[in-house]
């Protein structure tokens, strides 16, 4: 929780607009930095295997998150 609460606060601080998690991970943390700031939770995969199309869905969920 005080990991958690570090974030929070720089999330507010730096006015950030959304988080990268990796969907291989459980997401509960971010969940909830996402509730108490209102950040967009953007997953990102670093295990595809196809590494073309995989950047591309990295730029499509980044242009995304600033919409």
């Amino acid at each position: 929780p005080k990991r958690i609460v570090e974030v929070i606060n720089r999330v507010r601080r730096d006015n950030l607009t959304f988080m990268v998690v990796s969907p291989e991970f459980n997401s509960k943390s971010a969940e909830v930095i996402a509730k108490e700031t209102g950040v967009k939770i953007v997953k990102i995969s670093p295990l595809e295997k196809n590494y073309i199309q995989n950047l591309q869905r990295v730029l499509d969920a980044l242009r995304g998150a600033h919409e």
